[in-house]
């Protein structure tokens, strides 16, 4: 791994993903005044330009990353699904654009 500013490229990759994911959860809670379900999820991906995604996909990571089964993701269930998607390609790289 190439190593960049003190950290290795791999590290500072990840802590991007999470500040990322960060500021997602934080817009598609409206700064945590509401749950994260499946259909404000859906929702938000619509409204932040998204794209390349299958919904149906999406709807079987929310339904295995919402480890208490209530129908929302909170903060943990929700990058743990986002480190998903990154391992896999499938949504965002954590160089999307977040509207804040």
């Amino acid at each position: 791994a190439k190593y960049v500013g003190g950290v290795y490229a791999s590290q500072a990759d990840s802590a991007r993903v999470v500040t990322r994911a960060h500021d997602m959860f934080q817009e598609a809670t409206e700064q945590g005044s509401q749950p994260l379900t499946f259909n404000v999820l859906t929702k938000w991906v619509h409204e932040a330009g998204l794209h390349g995604h299958d919904p149906e996909h999406v709807k079987v990571l929310f339904e295995q990353f919402d480890g208490d089964k209530n129908g929302s993701l909170d903060w943990d269930e929700f990058l743990a699904m986002i480190r998903k998607i990154v391992d896999d390609h499938f949504l965002i790289s954590g160089h999307e654009t977040v509207h804040g």
